[in-house]
């Protein structure tokens, strides 16, 4: 077992949300290609705490400059998956 931590950017106007921008995977990807994907998502090492994690994934897989994020990322919510299968991720 392990964590993860994931980023999925919310388009706002006004202040409110008003959809969610969403990753698409490569057609080359090994694992589900050309499915839908969260923006930037990584394992949470040891000793690493959530808020840094995501930033260096952000930079890593989106290529979102950390010194952008420092005042716009929040925690939002938590997904806890309960396994997987060759198709799909089930979701508790």
């Amino acid at each position: 077992n392990g964590y993860t931590c994931e980023c999925d950017n919310p388009v706002l106007s006004n202040n409110s949300p008003t959809h969610v921008w969403i990753g698409k995977r490569s057609a080359t990807k090994q694992t589900w290609p050309s499915r839908l994907d969260s923006l930037a998502a990584g394992g949470l090492a040891a000793g690493v705490l959530p808020r840094q994690a995501i930033l260096n994934e952000c930079a890593e897989e989106a290529g979102v400059d950390e010194s952008y994020l420092q005042d716009r990322i929040r925690a939002s919510s938590a997904v806890s998956y309960t396994g997987f299968n060759d198709d799909m991720w089930g979701l508790k």
